[in-house]
């Protein structure tokens, strides 16, 4: 394998690991999802907005709605590879009850729902 085609993989990893959480955080309307929430809590939601941000900006350019810069991918995915390995520190146990809207899932399948991430 070449060392693009590796980079490429990982990449890959990380971005089907933010899905996933995005996926399991989604669902709370934009002007609600951050009321009452604090620490932790709040910590988690605000890296989910910035993944969703650094997402579209990305898909936008892969299916040709914006100009696409190698510059913005790479630092996209250097931001959202931070978040994926600081996942552990996001969700630690305990931290799904209200106001989080984060799946139960999460918790219940950490092991699996870790493994996405590395």
């Amino acid at each position: 394998m070449r060392r693009g085609e590796q980079s490429w993989q990982s990449w890959s990893r990380v971005v089907a690991g933010v899905a996933v959480i995005c996926a399991g955080v989604a669902g709370s309307t934009a002007g609600l999802a951050h009321r009452g929430a604090s620490g932790i809590v709040k910590e988690r939601m605000d890296v989910m907005k910035s993944l969703k941000a650094d997402m579209k900006e990305i898909f936008d350019m892969f299916r040709g709605r914006t100009r696409y810069s190698t510059a913005i991918v790479r630092r996209d995915a250097v931001r959202m590879t931070g978040h994926a390995l600081d996942y552990e520190r996001l969700f630690p146990p305990g931290s799904n009850g209200q106001p989080s809207e984060a799946s139960p899932r999460i918790w219940s399948e950490q092991t699996r729902f870790g493994s996405r991430w590395t």
